[in-house]
């Protein structure tokens, strides 16, 4: 079972949502509640939700009353050391987007930085953010549980804008695709492009440059932005057959009902309606001539 909250950044930061993400975690540490509510279990903060993940034993009543309730000044005071080791030791893949993030979209945005807030602006947050109305449950399936707001209405259509450009990051080389603006049919593109890259980075690295430790490519988004990075490798040697297997591949996993939570996350915090069909359809449809004409671009 998880809860999703909307919980969007705090003066471009990121720091206040992942604190108070900690701080809700803290504040039920005691033997009654620390199997079910914090032991083995798993949050994730981004720029536009927070997800708290709990095993299927526990029901959502208990869980949004745990994380709404008020909070502990002890978790905040113990909480703020902890937050700062982990951003001392930050992932590559997040140091990697907030990378694309300052040079593409927003160059004074922190998702990865140590700030100094109070308690009353961590108290401030959590009353204003963590609330029932601002939260929705669903199953392991992602059937609704709970449902305080509504799907997010359709965006209105605004300028469509695409960036090409080669990337270096920390000694790694990537090409990158990013739309602003993106509307549902170019994010299923740009979705299906990144499993193609996906497949063949892998396959050419892995299995016919006898590389163990290799580049993947990253499928990313930020508000009404979205992008792939993909290493730079010679894409047009990926063969006919090649591409008509990753297709299928693809167009199976759909079909077979992966990728629930990013549905699920496409509806509630993108404005990207659910059809399956209509994905299919577009997956269907594209061919290899429009995947060579994509690739071009960066020849």
């Amino acid at each position: 079972m998880k809860l999703y909250l909307s919980t969007p950044l705090s003066n471009f930061s990121k720091y206040l949502p992942h604190l108070v993400e900690h701080c809700v975690w803290h504040s039920v540490l005691d033997p009654n509640h620390y199997f079910d509510f914090s032991y083995g279990l798993d949050g994730v903060v981004t720029p536009e939700y927070t997800c708290f993940e709990y095993d299927k034993w526990v029901s959502y009543e208990e869980a949004i009353d745990m994380i709404i309730a008020p909070l502990d000044k002890e978790a905040f005071i113990y909480e703020t050391a902890v937050l700062k080791q982990e951003l001392e030791n930050s992932s590559y893949d997040q140091r990697i987007y907030e990378a694309v993030l300052k040079k593409y979209l927003k160059s004074h945005i922190l998702l990865n930085s140590l700030e100094t807030v109070s308690w009353p602006d961590v108290q401030k947050y959590h009353s204003t953010r963590y609330k029932k109305e601002n939260i929705i449950a669903v199953d392991d399936d992602f059937h609704i549980l709970y449902e305080g707001f509504p799907l997010l209405k359709k965006k209105s259509e605004e300028t469509l804008e695409k960036i090409i450009d080669e990337f270096s990051f920390e000694d790694d080389d990537y090409f990158l695709l990013l739309y602003k603006n993106y509307n549902a049919k170019i994010y299923r593109k740009l979705y299906f492009l990144f499993w193609m890259f996906s497949f063949y980075s892998t396959y050419s690295q892995r299995w016919k440059n006898c590389e163990y430790y290799y580049l993947e490519p990253y499928f990313n988004r930020y508000a009404a932005h979205c992008w792939i990075l993909f290493p730079k490798l010679d894409y047009q040697k990926m063969s006919l057959d090649f591409f008509l297997a990753g297709k299928q591949y693809i167009i199976r996993m759909i079909s077979e009902g992966c990728f629930k939570e990013r549905f699920f996350l496409n509806e509630y915090f993108f404005s990207i309606p659910f059809d399956r069909k209509e994905v299919l359809d577009l997956y269907r449809n594209y061919t290899f001539e429009d995947y060579l004409s994509e690739i071009d671009a960066f020849l």
